[in-house]
């Protein structure tokens, strides 16, 4: 995906940021407000959100799953080069695997090492990314379940 092309983008990505050095949680918040009020289109705003909170959570990807949708996005960071470059890839359908299971029930889903767990080989078939840990966490609002944001790789202490 890369760099946004809309300038008031820049701007928020810039006080989000900032904000963030002093309270994640706010500066999260802020963050989702400044990308639901610009005037992107749906695609946009979703590739910007997820690519926005995989490069603050550090992660090496995400993935908004939403539950009246059968397929998954996928927002990669491009490693091993100056800046990094984000993309947008259309993943498989969703099978009935532990993420989904998280949605269904309202948990978190952490796994620091999927290297042993079989029930997730199949996060191995996304491109350009090779699972390692993985957190899951239902988007829930009074009761209903309307997806999960799921971060890849994230890394330690960040």
């Amino acid at each position: 995906m890369g760099e946004t092309k809309h300038p008031r983008h820049k701007k928020y990505k810039r006080q989000a940021l900032l904000t963030w050095k002093r309270n994640k949680d706010r500066a999260l918040l802020k963050l989702i407000t400044d990308v639901i009020n610009t005037s992107l289109g749906r695609t946009e705003v979703k590739e910007w959100l997820v690519g926005s909170i995989c490069q603050l959570m550090d992660a090496e990807a995400s993935t908004l799953l939403l539950t009246e949708e059968d397929y998954v996005e996928l927002v990669t960071k491009k490693v091993g080069v100056e800046r990094p470059i984000w993309t947008c890839k259309v993943g498989p359908e969703r099978e009935n695997d532990l993420i989904e299971k998280s949605i269904q029930s309202h948990t978190p889903l952490l796994i620091n090492d999927v290297s042993n767990d079989t029930k997730l080989e199949t996060l191995n078939t996304i491109p350009d990314v090779e699972a390692v840990s993985i957190l899951c966490v239902p988007l829930v609002f009074n009761d209903t379940a309307l997806g999960a944001l799921v971060v890849f790789n994230k890394r330690l202490g960040s």
